[in-house]
């Protein structure tokens, strides 16, 4: 386990002051603040429901602490990622996470974050794929699978993959996996956690070769562009409150990579340098 940095604790203190003011000068009109609606996919360990029926996950436990520092309310709709994308698009008072920021969603919302950092690249089998098998090759003859509106769905589609030919196009990014353990597909994209759940899995004399690398992406909050300016802004200072107070370190620990935590430590830090020079 890394150690604490004490430096945090003297960011995290001033970063607190700060949210709490932000909270201050909007606590009369706190009360008028419509309750969000937060959208997202089945996406263990991050998203997922529990038991009872209701959403929890590392992702989703850091965002019901920022409601509760906020006094913000909300309800929690775990639905397929095509469907909580659409939703997103055409609703006010929405919240969706973990989502890419690419250039086409970039003006459909209001961002907060990053949520993570996240790295994924494509893998297959190496007793289906030929050796030495090249990017330009990947199309030909091969089946590949991603989620449904998924930023590597459309990665793949970028590199030639069509969905009815090539491409299957699943509810959830978590059924690409066990399709490529059966060897009904021979091609999806895996983060590093993915990757060793599945060579785990994999017969003793097969393993996975990596294809092709995706470029690191990052995560975040997408919320709908009725949100107001003022109210994005806590939220931003309170998420990167919980990256400077060991908050979210302690809730992503025990399930996420270091790299990812250390990113989201390294960002607030920044991020509060450059606060401080204004």
């Amino acid at each position: 386990m890394q150690q604490f940095n004490p430096l945090y604790l003297l960011s995290a203190a001033i970063l607190f002051f700060s949210v709490a003011a932000h909270c201050a000068s909007g606590s009369a009109s706190q009360q008028n603040v419509p309750p969000l609606l937060l959208l997202t996919e089945h996406s263990p360990p991050g998203e997922y429901l529990d038991e009872n029926g209701q959403a929890t996950g590392a992702t989703v436990q850091l965002i019901k602490l920022i409601m509760q520092r906020l006094d913000e309310n909300g309800r929690f709709s775990i639905q397929p990622w095509a469907r909580s994308l659409a939703i997103a698009q055409t609703s006010q008072n929405t919240v969706l996470f973990e989502t890419s920021r690419t250039e086409a969603r970039e003006k459909q919302f209001n961002w907060v974050g990053p949520l993570k950092h996240y790295d994924a690249a494509l893998y297959g089998r190496d007793d289906i794929l030929p050796a030495n098998l090249s990017q330009q090759q990947i199309n030909q003859g091969f089946i590949a699978c991603a989620a449904r509106g998924s930023f590597l769905a459309s990665q793949l589609t970028d590199h030639g993959f069509i969905e009815g030919k090539n491409l299957v196009l699943t509810t959830n990014d978590d059924q690409c996996a066990p399709m490529l353990l059966q060897g009904r597909i021979d091609l999806t994209p895996l983060n590093e956690r993915a990757q060793q759940q599945v060579t785990q899995r994999l017969p003793d004399h097969v393993n996975l070769v990596e294809v092709m690398h995706f470029p690191a992406n990052e995560l975040y909050l997408a919320f709908s562009k009725d949100i107001p300016r003022e109210r994005l802004e806590r939220w931003q200072l309170a998420l990167e409150q919980t990256y400077l107070d060991g908050s979210m370190r302690k809730l992503y620990e025990p399930v996420y990579r270091e790299q990812t935590i250390a990113f989201l430590e390294q960002f607030a830090q920044q991020q509060e340098r450059i606060r401080q020079t204004k």
